[in-house]
């Protein structure tokens, strides 16, 4: 079993879908102020990076379960075809960042 802190960063999962303007990537933040979020594109990768800090300081020895990720996160991949990388929205909405990548003309 692993301490709850041996973990360096964690990793977001995604979907990724098109629509017929735009590459849409979305990820569940829910606890992550939108300011500690960073989102780039570089070439033909996607990064999303961040971090979620926890509201109070529970110590582990007071856990029974603890499943939720709490620090820096990350995820980078690989984007499917080019992109408009000036044209990129990204916004919050339930919890979720949703980043809207417009296909290159």
């Amino acid at each position: 079993e692993y301490p709850w802190n041996s973990f360096q960063e964690g990793e977001l999962v995604i979907d990724m879908y098109q629509t017929d303007e735009a590459l849409i990537v979305r990820s569940l933040l829910a606890g992550v102020d939108p300011k500690d979020i960073e989102i780039n594109v570089h070439q033909d990768i996607l990064t999303i990076r961040g971090k979620r800090e926890e509201a109070e300081c529970i110590y582990d020895d007071q856990f029974f379960h603890k499943e939720c990720y709490w620090g820096t996160f990350s995820r980078s991949v690989v984007l499917p075809f080019p992109v408009d990388e000036k044209g990129i929205k990204a916004y919050f909405k339930h919890g979720m960042v949703i980043i809207e990548l417009p296909k290159a003309l």
